[in-house]
């Protein structure tokens, strides 16, 4: 499969950076069943979207492809073996009204 955004490759090296270097400093072991994520996307706001016309990013891009970058990136970083552990989710999208644009990931085991 082929992913249409040409930014995908750069946010993807990003998350398995930020992820290799949580996993080193926690001294976390690969998982090799089950887990829960939780993640929230913080989206920079267009400059011409005020509050009170979208209070949330309902254009792209689509949460399910989000989502599917971190979990590609998490599994490059060793966090777990594979996506596949993944069974339960649990996931937003946000505008960075009052914080960096970026995402907060949690990881829980079962």
């Amino acid at each position: 499969m082929i992913e249409a955004s040409k930014f995908l490759p750069a946010w993807r090296k990003a998350v398995t950076t930020a992820a290799m270097k949580s996993v080193e400093a926690d001294g976390w072991d690969t998982v090799a069943g089950p887990v829960e994520l939780t993640v929230t996307f913080y989206l920079e706001r267009p400059a011409t979207i005020k509050q009170a016309k979208r209070p949330l990013p309902i254009k792209p891009p689509d949460l399910d492809k989000l989502v599917r970058g971190i979990c590609d990136a998490l599994s490059d970083a060793g966090v777990w073996e594979d996506d596949a552990q993944v069974v339960k989710l649990t996931a937003f999208k946000e505008y960075a009204d009052t914080r960096e644009p970026g995402c907060a990931i949690q990881v829980f085991l079962f």
